[in-house]
């Protein structure tokens, strides 16, 4: 009798889902390729890569070399990405209300579905939790806040919104976050007080999971310490004009 593994299934048999995946990705090749070369390419793909999401963010070349398919066989795996991609999306815009962490992640996942490189995403809600606004701001760091800090509310302006959920993704597979990353959270709560808004969330995704700022407390700390510096400076206007008008006589 074959051992088993922790997730119950015998030792060298794939879980059910992933014998699922294997399947579809067969199925998938076997519109461009003969059916023993697609079911041993979809095997040999499978196995190199770990799991189907492995398959999907492998780059083309990856793909090409590792199971033997050509370049055409390996863009029609990356639109059948691509229309699944769309699809989430569809799903997640047509929600009625966004009302929670995990509906927030939901909403943005697949924004970054077989993403390698670092972008920000911006979610605006209106006053009663409704979806208005779901896109990439940039690609690139996210660290590089100046840049889509205007953005951000020019497009809370844009769409008479008060509500503002800011994602952004790790690559490297840790999604806890960085200096950085409080630092960037922190200018946003400050540059949406401004205009008379707030910031829900902040969320930090990996490729299999995730990190949010409401979830985890931090961001009703940052939120704390901001009024608190906002007060103090306030205080300080108040002495500062009083002492002025002291020496004015």
């Amino acid at each position: 009798m074959a051992p088993w593994n922790n997730g119950g299934h015998p030792q060298g048999c794939p879980a059910p889902e992933e014998q699922e995946g294997l399947g579809l990705l067969r199925q998938a090749l076997g519109f461009l390729l003969p059916e023993q070369q697609a079911q041993t390419a979809a095997q040999t793909l499978q196995d190199t890569f770990g799991s189907l999401a492995g398959v999907f963010r492998a780059p083309r070349e990856e793909l090409v070399r590792a199971a033997g398919i050509d370049q055409r066989t390996a863009r029609y795996l990356e639109v059948t990405l691509k229309l699944a991609q769309a699809c989430l999306e569809d799903q997640a815009a047509g929600m009625l209300r966004i009302f929670d962490t995990r509906s927030r992640v939901d909403a943005f996942r697949p924004k970054f579905l077989g993403r390698k490189t670092e972008a920000v995403c911006l979610m605006l809600l209106d006053g009663r939790g409704r979806l208005r606004y779901n896109d990439i701001l940039l690609e690139g760091s996210a660290s590089e806040v100046p840049i889509y800090v205007r953005k951000i509310i020019r497009l809370c302006i844009d769409y008479q919104v008060q509500q503002a959920v800011l994602a952004h993704n790790h690559p490297s597979g840790n999604p806890l976050p960085s200096r950085s990353d409080l630092l960037s959270t922190c200018q946003i709560i400050l540059a949406l007080e401004s205009i008379d808004a707030r910031l829900v969330d902040h969320i930090i995704f990996s490729e299999d999971d995730y990190f949010s700022f409401a979830e985890s407390g931090m961001l009703r700390s940052l939120v704390d310490k901001q009024l608190s510096l906002h007060r103090e400076a306030e205080q300080a206007a108040r002495q500062l004009h009083e002492e002025f008008q002291r020496q004015m006589g």
